[in-house]
């Protein structure tokens, strides 16, 4: 009974995804980026956005070919709703499987339950944007996904003392390629815990070091570290991540752009890390369980185990936003850091509830009934002070979703006003009103972009396209209001559907 509850609150997280998005769009980053525009599978490699592979390909597979087979219109695809909501699901799966780390995986509804209102509450306080955008839901969440799947297999064999001893070289080749493909902020934080455990190994046996020791080590993680660093490099030199370090490099000398705003920067993560709202409150958590862990469970190798792979998630996270630094400041919010981003935010609040998980479950199994009765209290109002934010999360899930409805009325206005300038051989001319409702700022490779993706959808040349600031004053007269209060995108195929609408007239 308890699995079927579990698997079922899963497939509850799999629909309620699929049904938010039902408004779903291509916005921002997604209009340049779930596309194939060029059939050159090599130049679409190396051209990958940050570098990130697996999630590149797995974008535009789902965004653009799977409703291409199926000749579905781009901006109603069903199949990108339903594999987003699947990928929440498993997701959740992994995330309590670390409750059970070092044991067989059971189905907790109440772990379950803990990692689904806390991580989509915060998801829905700050950003929806990996629930809602192609690009920074398979950036993120996909390649994250991955993360813990890899980590998953290494802290278990690490746990049971069989990490050293054996002979796992086809699965650690694949581990290191997988891993250096994700993504910088899965990439590095992976760097850090990898010599972490080869850290952790020299100083267990640092009173019998000898050379015969370090080949031992050596062997037994050489085909991780030699597939993870050979991918890392080539991860770091393709065109599409050059491109994108080019951008972020501060200007002048690195290493005096470092010394001179290390102790800002320092200042400013641990801020948004550890204090700003919500944060704390797994950082409190997570400050709590360690100290329970540590002085309540009987000393034992396998407890310093557990809490030597919450140490290295923690500082692997910290190493990679303190890599940041490098990035320079922003061109998105003038004079911010990249820490400031909301994907990288939430990317170390997920590794803050992973170490949650990991030491919640080991405690949960090491004490006894009469100590666990003596912390249930403690746990009862950390869990009150946890959920305390949560009580808006409600409020913010109807403004994402009506964000998300006027998203796809104005896309829906662009694209007819560009098919039937196209149709009527008219020049194109879009209002900057239209455009400012659907992202980014109007710039010229944005706009290439969005051409280019009505070039594939509707099987036609590209046209330039000319902004006015100017309104289209028979607004009301070219798109109906039954249309646009039940739209269906399909209907831009149809040539006459869309001929059929008044000339356009623009004015102030």
């Amino acid at each position: 009974m308890k699995k079927v509850c579990f698997y079922t609150v899963l497939i509850l997280v799999a629909v309620f995804v699929s049904i938010f998005l039902k408004n779903d769009i291509y916005t921002d980053d997604d209009i340049f980026q779930s596309f194939f525009y060029s059939k050159n599978m090599i130049l679409q490699f190396f051209y990958a956005d940050h570098g990130r592979i697996w999630s590149w390909f797995v974008m535009k597979f789902w965004a653009h070919l799977v409703p291409s087979f199926f000749h579905l219109h781009f901006q109603q695809n069903i199949f990108g709703q339903i594999i987003r909501g699947i990928n929440f699901s498993i997701f959740f799966f992994l995330m309590v499987s670390f409750f059970y780390l070092g044991r067989k995986i059971k189905y907790s509804l109440l772990v379950l339950l803990f990692n689904i209102i806390s991580i989509f509450s915060f998801l829905f306080l700050f950003d929806a944007s990996i629930i809602i955008n192609y690009n920074q839901h398979f950036g993120y969440l996909f390649n994250y996904i991955l993360f813990l799947i890899c980590w998953f297999f290494i802290f278990n064999s690490f746990i049971d003392d069989s990490l050293i001893e054996k002979n796992t070289k086809k699965r650690d080749i694949v581990i290191g390629v997988v891993l250096a493909f994700c993504g910088h902020f899965v990439n590095i934080p992976s760097f850090f815990i990898i010599f972490s455990l080869i850290f952790y190994y020299l100083f267990k046996e640092r009173k019998h070091f000898s050379i015969e020791l370090l080949k031992k080590i050596f062997n037994r993680f050489k085909y991780l570290l030699i597939s993870f660093c050979l991918s890392l490099f080539v991860h770091f030199n393709l065109p599409g991540f050059t491109a994108i370090r080019q951008e972020r490099l501060p200007e002048g000398n690195m290493i005096d752009f470092v010394l001179n705003n290390f102790m800002s920067y320092s200042y400013k993560m641990f801020k948004i890390l550890f204090v700003d709202y919500f944060s704390i409150n797994l950082i409190f958590i997570l400050i709590v369980l360690l100290l329970i862990t540590w002085f309540v469970i009987g000393k034992n190798e396998k407890k310093e185990k557990y809490i030597y792979i919450v140490f290295s998630i923690i500082f692997g996270t910290l190493f990679f936003q303190y890599s940041l630094i490098l990035c320079g400041k922003t061109y998105y919010v003038s004079g911010q850091y990249w820490i400031h981003s909301n994907e990288l935010i939430i990317f170390a609040r997920l590794n803050f509830i992973l170490c949650i998980n990991i030491l919640l479950g080991y405690i949960i199994k090491n004490l006894n009934k009469e100590k666990m009765k003596s912390l249930i209290t403690i746990f009862m109002i950390l869990f009150v002070f946890y959920t305390f934010p949560m009580v808006n999360v409600y409020k913010n899930i109807k403004f994402f979703n009506y964000k998300l409805k006027l998203q796809q009325i104005y896309v829906y206005k662009l694209q007819k006003l560009y098919r039937w300038q196209v149709l009527r051989n008219e020049e194109i001319i879009v209002p900057y009103e239209y455009l400012s409702q659907i992202g980014k700022p109007p710039v010229s490779w944005f706009f290439k972009a969005w051409v280019s993706n009505c070039a594939l959808v509707y099987g036609i040349k590209m046209r330039p396209v000319y902004i006015t600031y100017k309104r289209l004053l028979n607004d009301k007269e070219f798109y109906t209001t039954e249309e646009l209060n039940n739209i269906i995108f399909e209907r831009l195929f149809d040539d006459d559907f869309v001929s059929s609408a008044k000339k356009p007239k623009y004015g102030y």
